[in-house]
């Protein structure tokens, strides 16, 4: 019986491997979420610091991240900014590291990540469940 159902797992995981596989092989598009964005429940207002991508957080990146800047409005909102879409979110500064609340999530569980601000340098961290959905670490230097 432990058999037959570790048979059909393995049917049933190879075709979503494969799903993930061709999502994943597409470098110009942005990052996948399972479904559509939903519509913004934030508003950003106040001053805002816009911070454009730099360069990879520890491995290489695909185009979408390096088209891709944060703004961080002084009302505690901030977007991420692709160049056909972006997401939003709240942040709230901890010990001088600021934790990412996203409006998004997924299906595999609650999307989070961590940003640091040194000097000009936004540097962000995703957690696994946005890693595992194209978002990728990377360091964004202030616009002025």
């Amino acid at each position: 019986m432990n058999r037959v159902n570790l048979q059909s797992c393995r049917r049933c995981a190879l075709p979503l491997l494969l799903v993930v596989l061709a999502a994943s092989c597409s470098p110009d598009t942005a990052p996948i979420t399972g479904s559509l964005p939903p519509p913004p429940t934030t508003t950003p207002t106040g001053p805002a610091r816009t911070y454009a991508f730099s360069h990879a957080g520890a491995d290489s990146v695909n185009r979408y991240t390096t088209q891709s800047s944060f703004v961080l409005y002084g009302d505690g909102t901030f977007v991420l900014q692709f160049p056909s879409f972006e997401y939003r979110g709240r942040y709230a500064a901890v010990d001088g590291m600021n934790t990412l609340t996203w409006e998004g999530s997924s299906v595999a569980g609650p999307w989070g990540a961590v940003a640091t601000i040194q000097g000009d340098s936004l540097t962000v961290r995703y957690n696994l469940i946005m890693r595992l959905t194209d978002f990728e670490d990377a360091v964004y230097l202030r616009q002025r």
